[in-house]
C-alpha cells in the first residue's frame, strides 16, 4: 500500500554570523527530516553575509543547499551588495564606500583576502578561488519563495515582480498602494524576518509569522518547520555566552498562535 509522503520546509531566520547556532540547527533538521522520512528542503532568510564570519556561514549554507535539493536562499541587502561587488556592478565610488564603510572589508577578509590587497579585481579573484560556490549561491538568491499557503520573504524586501498563477505583477517602487497590492495578490500567510517585539519567540499574527529579532544581539537563530503545509514547530539554537555549549529547543508553533493561521489571509 502506498502511503502519502511527508514534506517539511525548514525556514531558518537570519543567522548574522552565529555559526555554531546555525550548525546545531542544521544538524537538528537533518535528523528531524530523517526521523520523519520527510522530503525536506531549507529556506534561508538572509543574514548569510555578515562581517568576518561570512565565509564560515556561506560554507555551512552551501553544504545544506547541496544536501537538501530544492533549498534556497532569500537574499537580503548584504547578499545583494556582495554580489554587485563581485560582479563588478558597482562603480568605483560605491565600491570604495562599501569596502570602507559598508562592512565590505571584513566580509572579503573572511575569504582570506590580505589586508594589504586593495584592488577590487584582485579581491574578486581571491574570493572566487577561495569559495567557488559563493557566486552561484548569490546569483540564485530569490526575493521570495512560495510553499503552499506560505510566502516566505524578508519583511522589508517586497518583490518588484511577483508571479501569481503564471501572471506577472509589476510592483516596482515602495509606496503603500503597491505593498497592499502585493499582500492582496499573494492572498497568503507570509513568513518573514524583521525585528519583533519579542526576541525570544516568533510573533504569530493574523497574517504573518515573524522570525528573528536581531540574532547578533539575542544570540539566537530561529527555525520554523512547515510540516505538510502546517507551521507545526518552532525551533531555536542559542547559547548563553561564547563559551557555553549550544542548546537546541523545540516548541509547538501552536503555543505562539493568536489566530488560526490556516484561515488567516491578507485583506
Amino acid at each position: 500500500m502506498q502511503t502519502e509522503k511527508n514534506s517539511t520546509t525548514y525556514v531558518i531566520g537570519r543567522c548574522d554570523g552565529l555559526v555554531p547556532q546555525l550548525r546545531e540547527l542544521t544538524k537538528w533538521l537533518a535528523k528531524d527530516a530523517s526521523d520523519r522520512s520527510a522530503e525536506a528542503r531549507v529556506v534561508f532568510l538572509g543574514g548569510v553575509v555578515y562581517g568576518p564570519r561570512t565565509k564560515a556561514v556561506v560554507d555551512e549554507v552551501q553544504r545544506v543547499l547541496e544536501v537538501f535539493p530544492g533549498s534556497t536562499l532569500i537574499s537580503g541587502g548584504r547578499e545583494r551588495g556582495l554580489l554587485e561587488f563581485l560582479e563588478g556592478g558597482l562603480n568605483r565610488a560605491p565600491t570604495m564606500w562599501w569596502m570602507a564603510h559598508g562592512g565590505g572589508r571584513a566580509v572579503v577578509d573572511s575569504f582570506g583576502v590580505d589586508a594589504t590587497v586593495r584592488g577590487s579585481r584582485e579581491i574578486r579573484r581571491i574570493v572566487a578561488r577561495t569559495s567557488p560556490h559563493l557566486m552561484p549561491m548569490l546569483r540564485a538568491g530569490k526575493e521570495y519563495e512560495i510553499d503552499g499557503d506560505f510566502c516566505i520573504t524578508q519583511g522589508w524586501s517586497f518583490p518588484s515582480l511577483l508571479k501569481v498563477d503564471e501572471e506577472e505583477i509589476d510592483l516596482t517602487g515602495w509606496n503603500v498602494d503597491e505593498i497592499n497590492a502585493w499582500h492582496k495578490a499573494m492572498n497568503k500567510i507570509v513568513v518573514y524576518e524583521r525585528a519583533p517585539t519579542n526576541d525570544r519567540y516568533p510573533e504569530v499574527g493574523d497574517t504573518d509569522i515573524t522570525l528573528g529579532g536581531f540574532p547578533d544581539q539575542t544570540g539566537r537563530v530561529h527555525l520554523l518547520a512547515i510540516d505538510n503545509g502546517e507551521a507545526s514547530r518552532f525551533v531555536f539554537a542559542s547559547r548563553a555566552d561564547k563559551y557555553a555549549a549550544v542548546n537546541v529547543a523545540v516548541r509547538p508553533a501552536e503555543m505562539f498562535r493568536r489566530a488560526p493561521l490556516g484561515a488567516a489571509r491578507f485583506a
